[in-house]
Formats: C-alpha cells, sequence, structure tokens
C-alpha cells in the first residue's frame, strides 16, 4: 500500500511539475515568443496544424531580442521520435491573442520548404538530463526568415568558410565566445561580391545529416544555393563571423579601399584635359618601359609613371596604384603616390578588335590593348609599318626589328601610344605578330573562321540536367597556336577537354590516376597527353595542362571565358611542337563532378553501365578527330 502511495505521488509530482508544460491549452498561454518544432506546425499533407507549448516561451533578454533555456530532461519526451533523419527543425513563433491561432505567426512559414533552424539529435542525446538547451531570438523584422533565430547546440561543432574567394576550399573557422565563429580571410584580388556557403565539415562529402546544419546566410540545408555578399567598398582582407545562436553571418572589411576604373578616371579627363585628382586604380601591366607602365582593367587602359615605384613591376602583374590623375599633352596619366602588387602571371585582357578602323584620334583608346589584321601597304626608315586594314589605314609603330613583308597579311596585337604626329599600334614582342589570321578570344564562337571544325552534342542528354551539359566544340589552327573553343553549361561542377596528339610521349588513359583533376574515366583507343580544365565556368578557374605518364604540368594559357562559352589559344610550342605540328589530333570531352567523380555527359556519347551514379566509373572507347591543317 505504501508503495502504492508513493507511487501515485510521484506521478502527481511529474504532472504538477511538467503538466503546464506540455499540455496546449489557450488559458495557460500568454502573448509573447514560443519555441515550436517542425511537427507542430508542419503536418505530411502540407496543412497546419499549430500546436505552441506554455513551456516554450520565451523570456525578453534586450531590446526585441528573447531567450528560452530548457533541460534536456524537459524536451526529450516531446521531441522522442520526432527527429527527421537524425535532426530537429524549429522556429518561433508569436502569439498575440492565445486564444485567436489564425493570429498567431510562424517566423519562416509553415510550407513544407519554408526555412527553420536545426539541431542533430545526436549532439541532444549527448546531453545529461540536467544539460541545458538555449533557444535565442532576435525577432526579425520579417515574418518569412529565421535569420535571428539559433541555438546552443551547435556550439561543439566545427564549421567552415568556402566560397568563390577561397575557390571553394574549406576554411576553418576558430571558435569564439557566446557561439561565434571567425575567420579571416584574403582574396586573391580586391573583391566587392562574393559567393560563399558556411559548411559544417571539411569535405563536401559529409552525411545528409551534417548537411542540414549547412547555411547560406539565409537558410540551413544550403547544399544547392550559395550565399551572397557584397561589401561597400573594394575588399582584399576581410573577418567572416557566424553567429549559431541567431543563425547570422556578418563580413567586417580588414583591407579594403576605393577603387576607380580606368575608364571612368579617363572620362573624368576627357571631360576636363586640365583636371588633376587623386584616384586609385586596378589593371594588369599590359606594357612596360625604362621610365612607365601601361595597366588595363576591363573598362580602359592608362599610363603609369614610375617615379616612386620603381622597376618593381613586370607584364602580367595586377596591380594596384594610387596618385594623381592627369593628362600630360596626349598622354592620359597617373602619378603614383603608392602601389602594390596583387598577382603576377595574369593573362592579357582581351584586345580590341580595331579591324578596318581609322585611328587618327584615338585619344579615347590610348594604352589599349588591341588587335588587327591587315596587310603591309608600306615600311619607312623610321619604324613606321602601313597597314590596309578593311578599307582603313593603320600605322604600327616597330621597334622590333620584325622582317615585315609587303603585301603579306598579318594579325597585329598591340597598344595604342601617341609616337611623333599620330596614335599607332605597338606591338611588344614578336608574339603580338602572326602571318595570317588570328581568332580574338571574347566569349564569341560565330566569329571563327568558316573552315573551323565543329562538332555538336545533343542539349538534353545529360544525367544531371540542362544546367551541366555538353553542347559545342569547336577547333581550328593556323602555323602558331591550336585554338579550342567549347559551349558547356555546368553548375557547380566543372569540365575537361581531352587531347590524343598522337607523339611519343605516353598520356594518361586512367584519369582517375593523374595528378591534378583525377575523375572516374577511362580512356580506351586513345590516350590524355594534354587537356584544358574549368571549374563552374569561371573565367579565373580555367587551366590548361600538359599529361606525361600520370602526372599533370599547369602551363600560362591565353584564353576567355564568357558564360558557357570559352575560348583557348595554345602554342603548339606548348603542345611540345618546338617547330612543325601534329597531323591529328583526337578529342573527348566530358562534364565532371569534384574530385573522384565520374561525367554525366560525354562528347562522344557513351552507354553508361546500368545504375550509374555519380561515382561510377565510366570507360570512354571513341573519340572525336580533327585533322590539322
Amino acid at each position: 500500500m505504501r508503495k502504492f502511495l508513493l507511487g501515485l505521488v510521484g506521478i502527481l509530482l511529474v504532472f504538477v511539475l511538467f503538466g503546464c508544460f506540455l499540455v496546449p491549452t489557450p488559458e495557460t498561454l500568454q502573448p509573447g515568443y514560443y519555441v515550436i518544432f517542425n511537427f507542430q506546425y508542419k503536418a505530411a499533407d502540407g496543412a497546419e496544424d499549430l500546436t505552441v507549448l506554455p513551456g516554450l516561451k520565451m523570456e525578453e533578454v534586450g531590446d526585441n531580442e528573447y531567450k528560452l533555456t530548457v533541460t534536456k530532461a524537459d524536451l526529450a519526451s516531446l521531441l522522442e521520435n520526432k527527429d527527421k533523419d537524425g535532426v530537429y527543425w524549429w522556429t518561433v513563433a508569436k502569439v498575440e491573442d492565445p486564444s485567436a491561432t489564425g493570429t498567431w505567426i510562424v517566423y519562416g512559414g509553415t510550407g513544407a520548404y519554408d526555412p527553420s533552424v536545426p539541431f542533430l539529435k545526436e549532439d541532444f542525446d549527448v546531453l545529461s538530463d540536467t544539460d541545458t538547451v538555449e533557444f535565442y531570438a532576435i525577432i526579425p523584422d520579417s515574418t518569412d526568415t529565421i535569420v535571428g533565430l539559433g541555438d546552443n547546440l551547435k556550439d561543439s561543432r566545427d564549421f567552415y568558410f568556402v566560397g568563390d574567394v577561397t575557390s571553394w576550399s574549406h576554411m576553418i573557422m576558430e571558435k569564439a565566445e557566446n557561439g561565434l565563429f571567425e575567420a579571416t580571410i584574403t582574396a586573391n584580388d580586391y573583391i566587392q561580391n562574393l559567393q560563399y556557403k558556411i559548411w559544417p565539415a571539411n569535405t563536401w562529402d559529409a552525411s545528409d545529416t551534417l548537411k542540414a546544419l549547412a547555411f547560406n546566410g539565409v537558410h540551413y540545408y544550403a547544399t544547392g544555393e550559395n550565399g551572397t555578399y557584397e561589401f561597400s567598398e573594394d575588399v582584399k582582407e576581410f573577418k567572416v563571423i557566424f553567429d549559431v545562436h541567431h543563425s547570422m553571418v556578418s563580413f567586417e572589411p580588414i583591407k579594403a579601399t576605393n577603387i576607380e576604373t580606368i575608364g571612368s578616371v579617363k572620362d573624368r579627363l576627357l571631360a576636363d584635359d586640365s583636371a588633376t585628382f587623386t584616384t586609385t586604380v586596378r589593371g594588369v601591366v599590359t606594357y612596360e618601359y625604362s621610365s612607365y607602365l601601361i595597366i588595363q582593367d576591363e573598362t580602359d587602359a592608362i599610363k603609369i609613371y614610375k617615379y616612386g615605384i620603381g622597376n618593381n613591376f613586370d607584364r602580367g602583374d595586377l596591380v594596384l596604384i594610387s596618385g594623381e590623375a592627369k593628362v600630360y599633352y596626349e598622354d592620359f596619366e597617373i602619378v603614383p603616390e603608392s602601389s602594390e602588387l596583387i598577382s603576377s602571371g595574369n593573362l592579357d585582357p582581351v584586345p580590341m578588335d580595331i579591324t578596318g578602323t581609322f585611328i587618327d584620334d584615338a585619344s579615347p583608346l590610348y594604352g589599349r590593348l588591341v588587335q588587327f589584321v591587315g596587310t603591309v601597304s608600306a615600311t619607312d626608315a623610321h619604324d613606321n609599318v602601313t597597314f590596309l586594314s578593311d578599307g582603313a589605314e593603320i600605322t604600327v609603330k616597330d621597334y622590333l626589328d620584325y622582317n615585315w613583308q609587303t603585301g603579306v597579311e598579318y594579325t597585329v596585337k598591340g597598344v595604342i601610344m601617341w609616337n611623333y604626329d599620330r596614335y599607332k599600334v605597338v606591338p611588344r614582342d614578336e608574339n603580338d605578330i602572326s602571318e595570317g589570321i588570328d581568332i580574338p578570344l571574347d566569349g564569341d564562337l560565330s566569329d571563327w573562321p568558316d573552315d573551323a571544325i565543329v562538332f555538336t552534342d545533343s542539349s538534353t542528354d545529360s544525367k544531371w540536367g540542362t544546367d551541366n551539359e555538353l553542347k559545342k566544340i569547336k577547333i581550328w589552327n593556323n602555323d602558331s597556336y591550336l585554338y579550342v573553343g567549347v559551349d558547356i553549361s555546368v553548375s557547380n561542377n566543372g569540365w575537361l577537354l581531352v587531347m590524343d596528339l598522337g607523339n611519343e610521349t605516353q598520356g594518361a588513359t586512367d584519369l582517375s590516376q593523374m595528378s591534378a583533376w583525377a575523375r572516374l574515366i577511362t580512356l580506351e583507343g586513345f590516350e590524355n597527353d594534354a587537356f584544358v580544365a574549368s571549374w563552374n565556368n569561371d573565367d579565373g578557374n580555367r587551366h590548361f595542362y600538359t599529361v606525361e605518364g600520370n602526372t599533370c604540368t599547369e602551363k600560362a594559357h591565353t584564353g576567355k571565358t564568357v558564360s558557357t562559352i570559352t575560348e583557348v589559344k595554345i602554342p603548339w610550342s606548348d603542345l611540345g611542337y618546338a617547330s612543325g605540328k601534329p597531323t591529328q589530333i583526337k578529342i573527348a570531352a566530358f562534364v565532371v563532378g569534384g574530385d573522384g567523380s565520374s561525367a554525366p555527359d560525354t562528347m562522344p556519347d557513351i552507354t553508361y553501365p546500368d545504375g550509374w551514379q555519380w561515382n561510377t566509373p565510366i570507360t570512354v572507347d571513341s573519340y572525336l578527330t580533327y585533322d590539322v591543317k
């Protein structure tokens, strides 16, 4: 009898202590903010079935800031068997009138795919019954977001910053106090915009449960859409802070400046050629002389005097220059006060095609890297070469002592400069001069020569859909270069174009063994002697390699990617032909995922293994053939 009474007292005590916590009666609810789990408001059929528990009411701890502290024991019975694939999802509900459920607001929304905040069952399970779970809320202005809401169950996790600024490599974030994770990021260049994710592992190959914690600044389980951020300045170094207690990502510039485009500087000088003003510009060195440089950005070019900065920069250097801009006679120039080397080995900007353009009044083009096709009509004793170019006359100033032939057609590249009595094109070295036609690398495949060879593929046959699709390959050559053009769509994936040059060097046949861009692809009947690769069609993440055995050697190359179009120009010498060229090239192309993946689309097409998955090896036993001209 005594045992029965003790048991009854225990049951009553549990009811008294936890009854109000578990029973959702309007009489016990008060206006305020409540933690609410998705199984309390997201029904399987999508219908709303809103349940708010009095014991999950948050307390105000600051201006518009709320917090709930609850023990594991108090939550355990509520959460039992309610996880979704090892994850609990929650948000905050605002109760204004406890008796009018239709007026209650659920932050993030009640739809099946509306955002909410996750924590992992395994992180909850390791707590002791007396350990506390803390829920935080800075109530957001918008009701369709969960930014501002978070908990302490992710405090012990590791998080990594990944983004385009890190080439999507995983940068560990250091744990700070109060649920903050921080990382200092140094960009390769000054940026204003970035794409990113906060990732819960140091590899993309995380479990689906762990991926629930991936965050893009807006929502969790961010395996697809990237987060975006725009700085108010041009930033080279910054701190990124992830506040897991409030699901917030913030960015703090460390090294920043305001960069003006060279085009804007020149527009101001053209509007008033007596003006002088201080500015900061950024550009690639395209020309170097004893006393000055010429740099060019995506808008224009300008002369930079070396006084004060010395001989510290070479062609291909990306530099930051601050100083006084002015017009001096016919020159647009900056006298620098400070300078910074951002990076070296950069490619030339795409030259402007001025074929058929008179440049008698070329002041807006001063310093620009240009290219034209024309026929030599005359030379003189002062190193001037006159060309007829599609009805126009263009003068080249030749400091190279090149052996020009009257009546021969050339493609000439160089910078426009004022010399003696007119604006002239100045080639920088003999690589800027080639006999015959040269294809401008401008992201446009329609301006290729008529005899270029075109290979096409179905635009709907990729196993990963039309966002990851091979569509077209164009190949052409002259005596100096091999030109490769492709039209390929990829979304957070990459592509490879491999070439068998028919040389004596043994290339790779099992691409999974290559030292770079290893993928689960085997070639039969041909090999990979050289390849072009790109990730996400990023103009700054395109590469050219030669291959010997399984060793890949990256080489500088000239190319341009615009949207889905990539054009690449490769000297025959970089393909192993110091003189001459091969007679035939065997080609294949693949859309690929990350390291260790297979290919969902190939050119030429193959028969895929039954049950093919992203990591199923494939064999390619056919190829495209290009007969070298």
